[in-house]
This record gives structure tokens, C-alpha cells and sequence, in this order.
């Protein structure tokens, strides 16, 4: 059996019937919570974030008596032995990879000399998203014609206000539902491509063979 992060008690009494079990870790979720704790100041809002990050407690109980964990990077794997108290023994690292049939060099398309391109599944303070914003911001008074595309859609939310105090809202283009050719040739079009995240777990890129 092959889980995905839920690190659920009912996995070990899966491994106790004698099946095979095989956890996925991408990070300690606990890093989501201390990152979400220092980005909400209201201290109603602080006791929300601790009561639906209340299965961690679950998590970290499960997951150093599991005794096969894949993880996505060296990064990630020393945290979650720091943090999770799992064996190292116990983990293999099985880097991310990329389908080089679609995201590869695209000569037919011109490559911009003044676009950023990044991703942004959600609009929470692990993606790091404002940090890449406010570094745009600040770039935008020696390089004016500069450009930053986020594959990703735009909610209301800390993103948008965050916009929309630097006064950016119309600078920012956010672009989502494209299919994986329309994604790599966005990536063809880019000048740079900047993964922000506030993790070096997850900002790690995927390996090429």
C-alpha cells in the first residue's frame, strides 16, 4: 500500500496484518503550521490554524514506526528525521522528474528577454509567493518593462491584498486551467523561472536523468 502524506493511525494496523506499506513524505506538515502561526497575527484566527493542524499529533506518532518512507529530496529527508524523528534508515530519496517529451527546448518559440515565470498552487505562506512579489517590486524600479507570469489563479486573499497594497494588481498576470503543453510553452517563453517557496525542501527542482 502506498500513502500519500495522510499518515494515518490505520496504517500501522495495515502493517501489523503483514502487507506491505509505503509512506510518501513531501515535508513535515508542521513546518506549514509554524509558517501559517507567523503569518496570522489575530489571535482568533492563530487558535483556528492550531485546531485544524490537530492531526499532526496523529502524524507524528505514525510516522517513525513506519519502516519505508520516499521523499523527494536530501532536504527534505533530513527535516523530517529532524522534525519527525523518523530512522534514516527508514527513508529513500526518489527525486521528482520531468516528462523531457513535453518540457523541453521549444525553438519555434521566442524566448522573452524580460519575464519571470513561477507556479502557485495555493495562496498560503509555505509557497512563499509574497517573497517572490515583493522582490518583483523592487526590481520593477531599475527594470520598468520587467514581467511576472504566476501559473496559478488569483483569490481573494493575502496574495491579492498584498497586490494590491504595492499597487501591482494590473502588473501581475496569473494564468491557470492550461493544459501540459500550454504550461511548457509558457516555460519556453520565460526568461528565468524562480521557485519560491519557504522551504528548501520544496523549492528543490526536479532531477533530470
Amino acid at each position: 500500500m502506498l500513502d500519500n502524506q495522510s499518515l494515518s493511525s490505520g496504517l500501522l494496523d495495515i502493517e501489523r496484518a503483514g502487507l506491505p506499506v509505503v509512506g510518501v513524505i513531501h515535508h513535515p506538515i508542521r513546518r506549514d503550521l509554524e509558517l501559517a502561526l507567523a503569518a496570522q497575527p489575530e489571535w482568533g484566527m492563530r487558535a483556528l490554524t492550531r485546531q485544524w493542524y490537530s492531526f499532526l499529533k496523529m502524524q507524528e506518532r505514525v510516522a517513525p514506526r513506519l519502516h519505508e518512507i520516499i521523499l523527494p529530496s536530501q532536504a527534505a529527508a533530513n527535516d523530517v528525521a529532524a522534525c519527525l524523528d523518523v530512522d534514516p534508515a527508514a527513508m529513500n530519496v526518489i527525486h521528482l522528474g520531468i516528462d523531457q517529451d513535453t518540457f523541453k527546448p521549444q525553438p519555434d518559440i521566442r524566448r522573452r528577454d524580460n519575464r519571470i515565470l513561477t507556479t502557485a498552487s495555493a495562496d498560503v505562506p509555505l509557497k512563499g509567493l509574497k517573497h517572490l512579489i515583493e522582490a518583483y517590486c523592487a526590481l520593477l524600479e531599475r527594470y520598468p518593462r520587467l514581467e511576472l507570469v504566476v501559473i496559478g489563479k488569483l483569490r481573494e486573499g493575502p496574495t491579492a491584498e498584498l497586490l494590491d497594497d504595492l499597487n501591482l494588481l494590473d502588473r501581475v498576470s496569473f494564468i491557470h486551467d492550461l493544459s501540459n503543453d500550454e504550461m511548457a510553452e509558457q516555460y519556453a517563453r520565460a526568461t528565468i523561472c524562480v521557485t519560491p517557496p519557504s522551504m528548501k525542501a520544496l523549492a528543490c527542482p526536479p532531477q533530470r536523468p
